[in-house]
């Protein structure tokens, strides 16, 4: 209830307006929703070439990389809008995201190909957790969950090293910043299963190999993921 009413305050100090074309009342407007465009073709996460359906090509896999990942989305359109949902802290934002994934996983039918994967969102370290008040990456989990009946299994890798922002640094140096910076916590729950990492963007995608690495050395058979867009 005291949720509800600082809700209501906020949004009569601050109402809500379509961050793209300025609807008044909601922060991304079914219209605009609606006109997030596919992307035309996804990539392999090494060497970021063409890949059918994302699927790492066999020749840049290795055990400790995801398997393969798709993008709901293109960067350019979505940029702006997932950095208000992240650093602007509008957590309501989440359902419309998630509407995006939702549609192009619908489109594709990915959900039938994921049917029988366990969605793990990529983890917050606790303190940025605490600041930002939700984990962006399960909230979007969880909608797709809602829709397609696929568990959710948060927290089984956590994140233990309080990294720097991947944002600033080089390919070479995210690497570094991340070694070590998760731990599995129930390898049972995993074990021999399949596993959709979820998150919002992937640039060189190593905050996904780290916890693909993790994952598959606590016995998950396959690593996915999927991300709202692709830097």
């Amino acid at each position: 209830m005291l949720k509800q009413i600082q809700n209501f305050v906020l949004d009569l100090i601050f109402p809500p307006f379509c961050l793209v074309c300025g609807k008044y009342g909601v922060w991304l407007c079914k219209n605009c929703s609606e006109q997030a465009r596919f992307p035309k073709t996804q990539a392999c996460m090494v060497c970021e070439k063409p890949s059918l359906n994302g699927l790492t090509h066999p020749i840049c896999a290795n055990r400790n990389c995801v398997d393969g990942i798709l993008s709901s989305g293109e960067f350019s359109q979505l940029q702006p809008i997932i950095h208000s949902f992240k650093y602007n802290l509008i957590r309501d934002l989440a359902a419309d995201l998630s509407a995006i994934n939702l549609r192009f996983l619908k489109n594709g039918r990915y959900e039938n190909f994921f049917a029988d994967f366990c969605l793990v969102p990529v983890p917050l370290h606790s303190r940025r957790l605490a600041y930002r008040g939700f984990n962006q990456s399960e909230l979007l989990a969880h909608a797709i969950s809602e829709q397609f009946r696929i568990p959710v299994k948060a927290e089984i890798p956590r994140r233990i090293k309080n990294t720097v922002a991947q944002t600033a640094l080089d390919r070479q140096r995210r690497k570094e910043n991340l070694k070590d910076a998760f731990i599995c916590l129930s390898p049972t729950e995993i074990k021999n299963k399949k596993i959709l990492l979820i998150d919002d963007i992937a640039t060189t995608g190593a905050t996904l190999n780290e916890c693909a690495k993790v994952l598959k050395r606590a016995g998950a058979t396959t690593v996915w993921a999927l991300v709202l867009a692709r830097a």
